[in-house]
């Protein structure tokens, strides 16, 4: 069996599916005398090692594997569970959503269906359940399956690859910087990642960020949970350290006092020049139903 871990014409038919739904379940599926054969075993598998060193460019809860059976190629997207924001959180129970949809080639041997996807983004696109306009900058396949390291039994079979090092590499740890674009939430209390109501916060006396990262760039509230002691950040964001500039927002006006936030050369109506916010010691929550702001003033 090969096992694909992190860098690379017959006529193709295609099917795209997501969860099985009983719409999806063909008659052969099932008759008894099927229900209890076994799946053939793939001949490779090709899967994003989190030991390689290379950031997984869909983030850190989203993977795509790649296998190989029986001359079929099968694609797997696979986003893991997040919590789901709902009104009144203190009131149920958590709940979480996850996501799963697969792209198969037929008579494609994995090799060729990877090229494949790479030259047409159509392909990624419905994989990822979108369309090829949405996927905009990200529209290349090429980045991610440039994680996928082929590895064969058969050395002369596989590509040339770097001397492994005296020592194993040690895992990389994930930042928010790593993080996709999108709507996030940090607080100061040691939280697990899920939905966090407002009277958690407050009985953690924790200060929370709120903000919007688009690339590396970031603009997000920084604030006690129910006052009105809160800065606007704008700004860079490297590894979990953010550098910008700042402002105060609401009637108070004030600050929160907070070792994580560093303010300096500050300007007329409550402006700062310099602001260095560090969430290392940050714990990731829920994004909540707030939105973050668009700009500081």
């Amino acid at each position: 069996m090969r096992l694909c871990l992190a860098a690379v014409t017959v006529p193709v038919s295609l099917a795209i599916a997501s969860s099985p739904t009983p719409a999806q379940t063909t008659p052969a599926q099932t008759t008894p005398a099927q229900t209890t054969e076994q799946t053939p075993a793939p001949t490779t598998v090709c899967a994003y090692n989190p030991n390689g060193g290379v950031p997984n460019p869909l983030g850190i809860r989203a993977f795509i594997t790649i296998s190989e059976i029986e001359g079929n190629s099968v694609f797997m997207y696979e986003q893991f569970p997040s919590p789901v924001a709902v009104a009144n959180p203190a009131e149920r129970e958590p709940a979480t959503i996850a996501n799963q949809r697969t792209l198969t080639l037929f008579n494609t041997p994995i090799a060729e269906a990877r090229q494949r996807v790479i030259n047409d983004p159509t392909y990624y696109a419905e994989l990822l359940g979108t369309s090829v306009e949405s996927l905009g900058d990200n529209n290349d396949f090429s980045e991610v399956n440039d994680t996928l390291l082929y590895q064969d039994d058969d050395v002369a079979n596989a590509p040339a690859t770097p001397a492994p090092p005296s020592a194993p590499p040690e895992t990389p740890e994930t930042t928010l910087a790593d993080l996709p674009d999108g709507n996030y939430q940090v607080a100061s209390a040691d939280l697990p990642f899920r939905v966090v109501s407002t009277e958690e916060l407050l009985s953690s006396k924790s200060t929370v960020f709120l903000f919007r990262k688009t690339g590396n760039a970031v603009v997000g509230n920084f604030f006690y949970p129910e006052t009105d002691a809160s800065v606007c950040i704008t700004g860079t964001l490297v590894g979990n350290i953010v550098t910008g500039k700042a402002s105060t927002e609401g009637t108070e006006a004030t600050v929160p006092d907070a070792s994580a936030l560093t303010l300096s050369n500050q300007a007329m109506g409550g402006r700062f020049i310099d602001a260095v916010l560090n969430l290392d010691t940050f714990s990731r929550i829920n994004a909540g139903t707030v939105l973050p702001p668009q700009e500081c003033r």
